[in-house]
This record gives C-alpha cells, structure tokens and sequence, in this order.
C-alpha cells in the first residue's frame, strides 16, 4: 500500500490482495483499495478508522460483508463496493451521502434495506438484476438527490415511489419496462425532476403510455 500523509490517504490498488490489513493509520481519511482480491469483508475490519470519509472497495470478488464489518467508520460519507458479487445491499445505517452498488448481483430490494440512510444524497444499483422492489422502499431517503437504476431487469417502475420531494436525476435506462401508467409516479416527482433517462426499455405502445407521451413532449428538456 501506498501511504500520502500530505492528505491523509491510503492507496492499495492492484496488489493481489485478498484481505484489508490491519495497520492502516488510524489518521487515514480517504482508503483506496480498487482491483485486488478481497472476497469477504469481516466483523471490524475498519474498527479504528474512525476519521475515515471515504472507501472504495470497488472490483474486487466480495460476496459476504459481515454485519459488523463497518464498525468503527464514524465519519464515512463515500462508501463505493461496485463491482463486486454481492447478492444483497450493505449493513451499514450511518452518515452516508453517496453509496455505489453498481455491478453486484443484487436482485431484490427490500424496503428494509435503506431504513436509516437517512443523509443518502446519492445512490447507484445499476447493472446489478434487480426485477423485484418492495413497495416503499425508498421512503426513509429523505434527501436522495440522485437515483440510478441503469441496466438492471424491472419491468414496471410502479414501486419505484419517492415521497421526498428531493429527487432531481433518475436513470431507468437499459431495463425491461414496458409500460409506465399514470401512477407510476408521484406528481411531486415528475414536477421536481430535472432529468429522467428512459432510454433503451421496451415500450409497448398502447393507450395506457399515452399520458406519458404528452407529459414527455411538455418536458422534452427533462429526458435524456
């Protein structure tokens, strides 16, 4: 691993890795440790990290994250495991204002999931298979700003509901949706969005696409 103390990071990147060592300096703000070889992240691997804002975990082969894995990480705001194998989300409730899922296995989220991310701004599942999403399940996201669900497999954006009204950016590129009715969405989300990427989904043209067809050509400058 390389150690710049000038701003308090540690870069572990491409070293074959099959494991986080155990003498990162506790002063260490932003841990990099992309590319290596990690398939299990244990109970309190990062227990004295206390100062840690960021972390990436990305493309490694993790499939187990314990849930005690992220003890200790009292100021961790960047948290990215994209990437990787996993199956399901992260057992972490704390500060986090941006979470990267993208390239896991994930297929199915539940709305216990995100209970307790409760400064999430930013959050990425795509290109994971997720067909299925329990109703409600981002309803504790009170300031998600960001929202990408490219390259995954719903068919229907029906349970992809947001009371909030901070949703601004949302991709539902690249899935399989075929239809999207009138409740679909909120009418606070459509007002507020500032951009919306449908691109590459199935449409059937039926009579039910209709009223998205006009809200479309009225907001032409929110599609992407």
């Amino acid at each position: 691993c390389i150690c710049v103390q000038k701003v308090l990071a540690v870069d572990c990147s491409r070293g074959g890795l099959v494991e986080i060592p155990n003498n990162i300096p506790v002063f260490t703000r932003y841990l990099i440790f992309i590319n290596n070889k990690v398939n299990r992240i244990s109970n309190n691997t990062f227990i004295d990290l206390r100062n840690l804002k960021l972390l990436r975990l990305t493309n490694n082969s993790i499939v187990t994250i314990d849930e005690d894995a992220f003890k200790g990480l009292l100021s961790l705001e960047w948290l990215d495991v994209g990437g990787n194998k996993l199956p399901e989300t992260l057992p972490f409730r704390q500060s986090l204002i941006s979470l990267r899922l993208k390239k896991n296995v994930i297929g199915y989220l539940n709305k216990s999931d995100f209970e307790g991310y409760d400064s999430l701004t930013d959050l990425d599942v795509g290109h994971n298979s997720i067909c299925q999403i329990q109703d409600g399940c981002f309803d504790d996201l009170s300031k998600l700003k960001n929202l990408n669900f490219w390259n995954n497999n719903m068919r229907s954006p029906d349970n992809l509901s947001f009371k909030s009204t901070s949703i601004r950016n949302l991709n539902l590129a690249e899935n399989l949706i075929v239809i999207i009715k009138a409740t679909s969405f909120a009418e606070h989300t459509l007002r507020n969005i500032v951009e919306l990427d449908l691109s590459g989904n199935p449409f059937e043209c039926t009579c039910e696409l209709f009223w998205f067809v006009n809200w479309a050509n009225e907001n032409k400058h929110k599609l992407s």
